[in-house]
């Protein structure tokens, strides 16, 4: 099943798959059902790699779903905000789940 949960990368990659994109296009049908409705995009790496470089993949994991929604689904920038949090310190392992965007809504 896919949902709005997360995009999800590969190892190394800010590349957005199938899922990924199908995942957008529910954030942005919930975000144009409610326009008062603000978006945080967090980015995340896995733990292989230095924490400098982890920060700025995952900002640009974020940056690239922010880009999709305002350039498919016209989703003003402004209530979109993007965040590169680095690499996820648990579980220490080269894991999918920890190579991901989350959503994060607020009013």
């Amino acid at each position: 099943m896919i949902d709005d949960s997360g995009v999800y990368f590969g190892f190394d990659k800010s590349d957005i798959d199938a899922a990924g994109y199908k995942a957008i296009s529910l954030v942005a049908e919930k975000m144009k059902a409610d326009p008062s409705l603000i978006v945080e995009v967090r980015g995340f790496a896995d733990y292989v790699g230095t924490p400098e470089y982890n920060i700025k993949l995952s900002q640009r994991r974020a940056d690239k779903v922010k880009k999709e929604l305002i350039t498919k689904y016209n989703i003003d920038s402004a209530r979109i905000i993007v965040n590169g949090k680095g690499r996820l310190l648990e579980p220490k392992t080269e894991f999918r789940g920890n190579r991901r965007c989350s959503f994060f809504y607020d009013k």
